[in-house]
C-alpha cells in the first residue's frame, strides 16, 4: 500500500474512533446561532462519499458541500434504512473493538455510487450539472473517476440555518474533532490530486479560505448574483485552483442549467487566463 493510502486509512481510523455523540453535543453548543446547531448525535459523521482511490489524478474535482442530510427512519427516501442505520451499526461495532466493522464501513463509503443507493434528490442534480459542463462521460464513471465528494461539516442535520458560519470558522481552529477531520481532507486531496476544488456553499468557502487560504491571493468575487468566487488555495504546499459559489439549487446560488453553464464558462475563462 502506498504511503499516502495508509495515511488516509490511519486518519479515518482515528476520526471514526471518536465518541461522535459527544463531538456532536459539543459542536451543537459551539456552532449554534441561538440554542443548538441541530446536528444529529445519533449518527456518526460521514468522512467522504465515493471512492478516493479510484479517481483520475489531475483530472478529477473535489466537490465540497455543507453537510449530509438527515433522513428519518421510514421516510420516503429510504436513506435511513439503506445507508444511515448500517453506518450507525458498523461504527458502533468498530468503537467496541471490531476493526472488521471499520473496514466494512470504509467499503460502504467507497461503494456508495456503485450500488445505486445514493440519495438521488441531491446527487442526480449535481451529476447532471457536471456532465453538462465539465465531463463527457457516463454518470457512473463520473463518480467513479472524476468527482470526489465530501462535506465541510461531516455530521448529519435536517437543515443548516441553525449553524453560525463565523463560529464554524472559529471551531475549525479550535475543535479537536474538526482538527482530525482537516487531516482527512488533506489526505484525500493529496491522494486524488484534483484538477480543481469546487466549494458548493458559503460555509465550505469560508472554512477553506480560513484553513487553506493564501493571504496575498484571496479568492476573488466575479459574480455577485450567485456568490461565485475563483482563486487558489494551498494544501500541503500544493496550490489548487478553486471555484466557489452559493449553494446550488437555491435561489441565491446557481440553480438553472443556464446559470451553471454561465458559471462554468466564467470559471474556464479565468482558469485559462
Amino acid at each position: 500500500m502506498e504511503r499516502n493510502n495508509q495515511r488516509l486509512v490511519d486518519a479515518l481510523y482515528r476520526f471514526m474512533k471518536r465518541d461522535y455523540s459527544e463531538d456532536v453535543r459539543e459542536l451543537n453548543r459551539a456552532l449554534a446561532e441561538t440554542e443548538t446547531a441541530d446536528l444529529r448525535s445519533e449518527a456518526p459523521p460521514i468522512p467522504f462519499t465515493g471512492d478516493p482511490w479510484s479517481k483520475v489524478k489531475h483530472e478529477c474535482t473535489l466537490l465540497v458541500g455543507i453537510n449530509p442530510k438527515w433522513h428519518e427512519p421510514g421516510s420516503k427516501t429510504g436513506q435511513y434504512e439503506t445507508e444511515i442505520a448500517n453506518s450507525i451499526a458498523l461504527i458502533n461495532q468498530f468503537r467496541e473493538g471490531d476493526d472488521g466493522a471499520f473496514a466494512e464501513y470504509i467499503e460502504q463509503r467507497k461503494e456508495y455510487f456503485r450500488g445505486g443507493g445514493e440519495y438521488k434528490g441531491h446527487y442526480t442534480y449535481i451529476s447532471n450539472r457536471f456532465l453538462e459542463n465539465w465531463y463527457e462521460t457516463e454518470t457512473n464513471l463520473l463518480w467513479e473517476k472524476f468527482v470526489m465528494n465530501l462535506d465541510v461539516i461531516p455530521w448529519f442535520s435536517d437543515k443548516t440555518k441553525a449553524i453560525s458560519n463565523e463560529k464554524l470558522v472559529d471551531e475549525y481552529r479550535n475543535n479537536s474533532a474538526l482538527s482530525d477531520y482537516v487531516n482527512i481532507i488533506e489526505e484525500v486531496i493529496e491522494l486524488i490530486q484534483p484538477k480543481r476544488i469546487h466549494l458548493n456553499g458559503v460555509p465550505p468557502r469560508l472554512v477553506f479560505e480560513s484553513v487553506f487560504g493564501i493571504e496575498f491571493k484571496p479568492l476573488k468575487l466575479i459574480d455577485k448574483s450567485i456568490g461565485m468566487y475563483v482563486g487558489h488555495l494551498i494544501v500541503r504546499n500544493v496550490e489548487y485552483p478553486v471555484l466557489a459559489h452559493n449553494f446550488g439549487k437555491t435561489q441565491s446560488g446557481p440553480n438553472s442549467i443556464v446559470q451553471w453553464k454561465s458559471m462554468a464558462d466564467k470559471y474556464e475563462a479565468w482558469d485559462n487566463s
